[in-house]
């Protein structure tokens, strides 16, 4: 993968620093040309070394279901929900995509029951209204694009322990 070489922006705009930094003052109303409410630098330190997703054990996980959102696969094309999942001690998020196929109305109908939906034979169902339940997930390193990341496996129904944890948790 080839980088771009690090180059001063002033001299890419072909401009002298001060100007813009008062140029960025002006339009941020800040004195010291950065973008932030305080207006003074954020300075982070990056590691651009560090590799990929965070390495986040396999096991099993009490989450809150955070958000559902329905759009369209772009390889397919076909419509999915793509559900948002919190876990409840370490804030990590991680994502279920499922497929709004007959084929695949199996994996919804098992996440949503596993986030507290409730029914007999065929309903129709708002899973928005789930949004907020706690579940359990199980994570599994798995292999995205040749990279190892965490991922989740299954989505589980919430235990006394996961409503335990969910008052602890906030």
């Amino acid at each position: 993968m080839a980088f771009k070489k690090k180059t001063n922006l002033a001299d890419e705009l072909g401009v002298e620093e001060k100007e813009l930094v008062l140029a960025a003052s002006t339009a941020e109303g800040s004195s010291s040309g950065y973008a932030d409410d305080g207006g003074e630098a954020i300075e982070v330190e990056i590691d651009f070394d560090a590799g990929g997703a965070l390495p986040y054990p396999s096991g099993t996980y009490h989450a809150r279901l955070e958000s559902v959102e329905k759009t369209v696969a772009k390889s397919s094309g076909n419509k999915m929900v793509v559900w948002r999942f919190r876990t409840l001690q370490d804030k990590r998020v991680f994502y279920v995509n499922t497929v709004l196929t007959r084929d695949a109305m199996w994996k919804v109908t098992e996440t949503a029951k596993a986030c507290g939906a409730v029914g007999v034979g065929q309903v129709k169902l708002d899973i928005a209204k789930l949004v907020g339940n706690v579940c359990r997930l199980v994570i599994e390193q798995q292999t995205y694009e040749g990279e190892a990341r965490p991922g989740i496996k299954k989505v589980l129904s919430p235990t006394e322990e996961t409503f335990e944890v969910s008052d602890l948790a906030g």
